[in-house]
């Protein structure tokens, strides 16, 4: 018994409290990070979605007062080209981003991956929560 009384060491059980420890924060770290990313995708959709706001007022600027096609995938248009900005800058998610337009009016709408709804925006200069109603604007 002398002999091992002046050996240092960890015993099993403080080693699997230590390994517990560190699991148990490693799991609370990649719920956080996670809702983290979550939140940031949502401000992407949020400020592409203000990014279209702008472009669209460009595009009826310079096509005579019109917005009809500025929803157009195959269109070169700028609005084109920030609805698909939103899509490439989120992170893990693909946002389904919808755009309706018309001569007079148009509207753009997208789910967010937080779980906070549908972000919403049309030609009256609206943006928030909401979804896209009957005609084209935002409710």
């Amino acid at each position: 018994n002398l002999m091992f009384k002046n050996q240092k060491g960890f015993t099993l059980l403080e080693l699997i409290v230590v390994i517990a420890i560190i699991a148990i924060l490693a799991t609370v770290t990649m719920w956080s990070i996670s809702s983290y990313k979550a939140k940031n995708d949502d401000a992407v959709v949020k400020a592409g979605i203000k990014t279209v706001i702008n472009q669209a007022e460009i595009y009826n600027l310079n096509n005579g007062g019109s917005y009809a096609n500025m929803c157009d995938p195959l269109s070169d248009s700028v609005v084109t080209a920030a609805l698909n900005q939103i899509k490439f800058s989120a992170v893990d998610f693909d946002p389904a981003v919808n755009c309706v337009d018309s001569n007079q009016d148009w509207v753009v709408w997208a789910e967010l991956k937080g779980g906070g709804g549908t972000w919403c925006a049309d030609a009256r200069n609206f943006a928030g929560f909401g979804a896209k109603s009957a005609g084209n604007y935002c409710q």
